[in-house]
């Protein structure tokens, strides 16, 4: 039960700083979460999951916008773009 607990706060600091930044590699999200490589190797796989599949709300400078992450593989870059509500429907 402390797992799901841990992930789900994981994912939402990962998807904050995905926010902010708009764009960051592999490894600058590694550090920013403070994982480990041998964790990080663990963890990744599913916060690809978690983060690509769902548009995430978000407040950044006190205005909640609706981001949507994508993870590039090759380049190991992962990117987060504002969605507006017209670009939800057509999805």
């Amino acid at each position: 039960m402390t797992k799901a607990k841990n992930f789900q706060k994981i994912g939402s600091i990962a998807a904050i700083q995905l926010a902010e930044k708009s764009t960051m590699s592999d490894y600058e999200l590694m550090i920013a979460l403070n994982f480990s490589p041998p964790s990080w190797k663990t963890w990744k796989p599913f916060l690809i999951q978690y983060l690509t599949l769902q548009i995430h709300g978000i407040a950044v400078e006190k205005e909640k916008q609706k981001y949507k992450i994508t993870y590039d593989k090759k380049q190991k870059v992962w990117n987060s773009i504002i969605v507006d509500d017209t670009q939800l429907v057509q999805s």
